[in-house]
């Protein structure tokens, strides 16, 4: 069983609500971060706040939750 978790974040007042998520400054180095997370709940949080979208206030961290997979893939 693999544990994951579920982050839940909310458009921080830096979000320009003219442009699409693709289309926000910082894009490329917002999604290069994400694609490096990984771990448990103490290690998220401070990698979030490393994230250049939490420091320029565009993403607020609103929660964590445990997300447990209780299934295992059909391609194992």
């Amino acid at each position: 069983m693999r544990n994951l978790f579920a982050v839940l974040r909310t458009r921080g007042p830096a979000w320009d609500a003219t442009r699409p998520m693709r289309g926000q400054r910082g894009w490329a180095e917002h999604a290069a971060f994400m694609d490096n997370l990984a771990a448990d709940e103490r290690q998220i949080r401070s990698t979030l706040e490393r994230d250049p979208w939490s420091q320029s206030r565009q993403l607020e961290l609103r929660s964590i939750q445990p997300w447990i997979i209780l299934l295992e893939s059909a391609e194992r």
